[in-house]
């Protein structure tokens, strides 16, 4: 399956992946040079949300020694890398958005953009609905699906390991 992207170069993969994990109403990325295109170039949206102190306990199953963090997945480990190395503040599961019924707490808030980001190898119980609900609220939020991570960590990985280090290692 075709499809477009925002960038304008779109992109090919599997239908059986974008009935899986594609949601209509989220901008679309190709690339990793795609994804940080639309963030650096993101305007800090003027409509005021809320955004509440997350009460998730911050433990995962995968340690990022770099971060000295648990994460949830090396999906969002790789995220995080990118993020950090081109020189991206985020914020790891530290607010949650109200859904009225619901609580939705996205992985990454970048605090400079005003901005969210859900990263995504597969749907898991409720979390399609809320992500749904969360965008159709009007939350700024992206999601960063599965078929651009070899990509990120392409890009992780093509920068030098001693620059790696030192812009990881810098709060």
């Amino acid at each position: 399956m075709w499809i477009g992207c925002n960038c304008g170069k779109g992109i090919k993969i599997p239908l059986k992946t974008a009935r899986k994990l594609l949601i209509e109403e989220a901008e679309q990325f190709c690339s990793a040079s795609c994804l940080l295109s639309y963030i650096k170039s993101f305007k800090e949206v003027s409509r005021v949300f809320s955004l509440y102190e997350a009460t998730l306990p911050q433990t995962g199953e995968v340690w990022d020694g770099h971060h000295q963090m648990f994460f949830r997945s090396q999906f969002e480990v790789e995220v995080a890398k990118f993020l950090t190395a081109r020189k991206v503040k985020w914020e790891y599961e530290k607010w949650t958005l109200n859904l009225g019924d619901q609580k939705y707490t996205p992985d990454f808030y970048l605090p400079e953009k005003a901005l969210m980001l859900e990263v995504k190898g597969r749907w898991l119980g409720g979390g399609k609905k809320k992500f749904r609900k969360a965008i159709k609220k009007g939350y700024p939020l992206l999601l960063i699906p599965e078929h651009i991570i070899k990509d990120i960590r392409k890009c992780v990985s093509s920068i030098p390991k001693s620059n790696v280090n030192k812009v990881l290692s810098t709060p």
